[in-house]
């Protein structure tokens, strides 16, 4: 908003800025993201329609499925990391050198909600760390030398990007391990996938298919360097080969695939 909800008038003439518009449908910031369509909006007769239902009295109300909300505990200390960890995924994986030069200077609202939070590997918000506004957040890793930001037109922007940064290198591969099960039987694992926004059980379902094989999803316990829930895929077989074009079909470059087979005999 460009203006707080309680300064706008609620009688009379309404004129003036009332928003700041971020993106708009179809523009490149939402060609970065799941490129969703917007929701329907009912017709201006069903909207009347139901004025006039409920003037009646006799609108039923429409019954709401429960949200699922998966209750974390995590410290303000691991919140910090995963907003850190995932501003740097968004800028290596989603923005790149090749983006940054085409789309730069750019809003830190923009970046924040159009790539930061598609990286986040679990739902939290920026109130629960210690940074608690956006703003806070971009200026401290400016200050690690991350990148360049400016105050334009009482707006922070995203300037430019220190791509030689150390840090950038933090990017986990996603890990694709060929391992002995029960024997000689083998299975191919994959885990790591919640850094590159991959839908875990979708992901899950298209291997079965690929790979006519049996798949089983486990999540791994959280530990001290896993502060979010992460989980693993198991595909029944040497499937190496089918995972990674379906992990490169969804957008994950081939440099971030790490392949060990743990079943090719050792040379003596």
């Amino acid at each position: 908003m460009a203006i707080d909800t309680s300064e706008i008038p609620t009688s009379g003439p309404r004129k003036g800025k009332g928003v700041y518009i971020l993106h708009v449908y179809r523009d490149h910031l939402w060609s970065h993201g799941e490129k969703s369509d917007p929701p329907e909006f009912k017709s201006l007769e069903a909207v009347a329609e139901n004025e006039t239902e409920a003037a009646d009295g006799v609108v039923e109300a429409s019954p709401e499925e429960p949200e699922e909300k998966q209750e974390l505990n995590l410290s303000v200390a691991e919140v910090d990391k995963i907003f850190e960890a995932s501003l740097l995924q968004a800028l290596k994986v989603k923005l790149t050198p090749d983006g940054a030069s085409q789309h730069l200077p750019m809003m830190a609202s923009a970046f924040y909600s159009g790539y930061v939070l598609a990286s986040r590997p679990v739902n939290v918000d920026i109130k629960q760390s210690s940074y608690k506004k956006v703003a806070k957040l971009f200026k401290a890793m400016e200050k690690k030398g991350l990148f360049k930001c400016k105050e334009m037109r009482g707006e922070l922007h995203l300037m430019s990007v220190n791509w030689q940064h150390k840090e950038k290198g933090n990017v986990k591969p996603i890990q694709i391990s060929i391992e002995a099960r029960q024997g000689r039987k083998a299975v191919t694992k994959i885990t790591g996938m919640e850094n590159f926004q991959v839908s875990v059980n979708d992901l899950a379902k298209q291997l079965q298919t690929l790979c006519a094989s049996s798949v089983a999803v486990n999540e791994l316990p959280i530990g001290k360097n896993t502060p979010h829930p992460i989980a693993e895929i198991l595909v029944q077989g040497h499937q190496e080969k089918k995972v990674t074009e379906e992990l490169i079909a969804r957008g994950v470059p081939s440099k971030h695939l790490q392949v060990t087979d743990k079943t090719a005999k050792k040379k003596k």
